[in-house]
């Protein structure tokens, strides 16, 4: 996802905003149908040996855990996209930026993403949990 911050995201605020949202949703699905071709001729084809049925397999569900981890995944996501989708109108006609400006600020975003992840990553290795927290 960041890289799709970083560079997606821009050129899909420049593509929308140059011609119509239309092409965004367009250059996503040729994008997708590349990936999926490739992923159907790249990968190989492993089956998995595990003899076990298909509710063995989600034994692990019964605890809280991996719930917490989906929770602060949906949320977290939610919130990302939450302000992906109104962020443009407030900081237009509320903060007064023009709209060729938008594509420069998601950039910005975006570039802010990837630094942030890259951070994180350093500061989890070396911090708790609860310490990177407080400094946030």
């Amino acid at each position: 996802m960041t890289v799709a911050n970083l560079v997606g995201i821009p050129f899909g605020t420049y593509l929308s905003q140059e011609f119509s949202w239309r092409y965004t949703f367009l250059l996503i699905a040729v994008f997708n149908i590349a990936v999926l071709t490739a992923i159907f001729f790249w990968v190989p084809d492993i089956r998995d040996k595990a003899q076990g049925s298909l509710r063995e397999q989600f034994h692990f569900l019964r605890s809280p855990s991996p719930w917490l981890i989906f929770a602060a995944t949906m949320f977290g996501n939610a919130g990302v996209f939450a302000w992906f989708s109104y962020i443009k109108p407030f900081m237009m006609y509320i903060s007064g930026f023009s709209e060729t400006s938008m594509t420069f600020i998601m950039m910005l975003v975006g570039l802010g993403m990837v630094l942030g992840n890259l951070l994180s990553g350093k500061l989890s290795g070396r911090y708790t949990p609860l310490r990177i927290a407080v400094v946030d």
